[in-house]
């Protein structure tokens, strides 16, 4: 069982739990097969995903911002004006400083 594979059933178990189809922890992990915690920490905020964590702490950009960035690239390479690598990066500090989209 990999990483992604425990990432992609407690998520669906979060899922399960919020929309009501599991009443406690322990049902939802008896069915997704893993431990009943990680669903709790997931739903308290005390966990993330890896996906998720490394968005907020390993990436210049998190995803969110990321997606504002490529719509700007987007909208401009529209206009004709496909942007170079100094201009993106212009934008990607200045949606940083700016903290657009922060998670």
């Amino acid at each position: 069982m990999g990483r992604c594979d425990k990432s992609a059933r407690i998520a669906k178990a979060v899922a399960a739990i919020e929309s009501g189809r599991f009443k406690n922890y322990t049902a939802a992990a008896d069915f997704f097969e893993y431990d009943p915690t990680s669903a709790s920490k997931r739903i308290r905020g005390v966990t993330c995903s890896r996906k998720e964590a490394n968005s907020l702490y390993r990436q210049y950009l998190t995803s969110t911002q990321e997606q504002v960035l490529i719509k700007q690239i987007n909208t401009l390479t529209n206009k004709g004006m496909p942007p170079t690598s100094p201009i993106i990066k212009n934008l990607a500090e200045e949606i940083r400083g700016r903290g657009v989209g922060k998670n």
